[in-house]
C-alpha cells in the first residue's frame, strides 16, 4: 500500500496526516508535500500525524529529520502525533522519540510546540 497525505491547520501549525506506508518510494513525496503545505497554509510549525500510518522506513525517518531542520530554519517546530505499533517501535529504536515532541492527537501536539 502506498502512502496518502492530507493536510489541515490546528492552531498555528500545519498538520499533515500520513496514511499507509512511508517508505523509500514515497518518503520524498512526504517531504515535498509538507514543505508545500507549510508555504500554502502560511505556517512555520508542523505536526506529522501518524495515527493511520502502518509503516515508517528509515527513508521516512530521514524525511522527518529533514523537515525538522526545515521548520527550525523557518523559526518553527515539528511535533509528531499518533505513534502506535511498529511505527512507534521504529521511532523508539531510532531515538526519534527524544528528538521531537510526541503526542496522541494533533491538538495535543500543537500544545507541545
Amino acid at each position: 500500500m502506498n502512502a496518502n497525505f492530507d493536510a489541515g491547520v490546528v492552531g498555528q501549525a500545519a498538520v499533515v496526516s500520513c496514511q499507509g506506508r512511508v517508505d523509500a518510494a514515497n518518503a520524498p513525496l512526504l517531504e515535498a508535500y509538507c514543505r508545500k503545505q507549510l508555504t500554502d497554509l502560511g505556517r512555520k510549525s508542523l505536526v506529522i500525524d501518524l495515527r493511520t500510518a502502518d509503516y515508517m522506513a528509515s527513508a521516512g525517518l530521514r524525511s522527518v529529520l529533514i523537515l525538522g531542520k526545515h521548520v527550525k530554519a523557518l523559526g518553527g517546530r515539528l511535533a509528531i502525533c499518533g505513534l502506535h505499533g511498529a511505527v512507534r517501535v521504529t521511532f523508539a529504536i531510532s531515538g526519534f522519540l527524544e528528538l521531537f515532541p510526541v503526542a496522541e492527537t494533533p491538538e495535543q501536539a500543537v500544545d507541545l510546540l
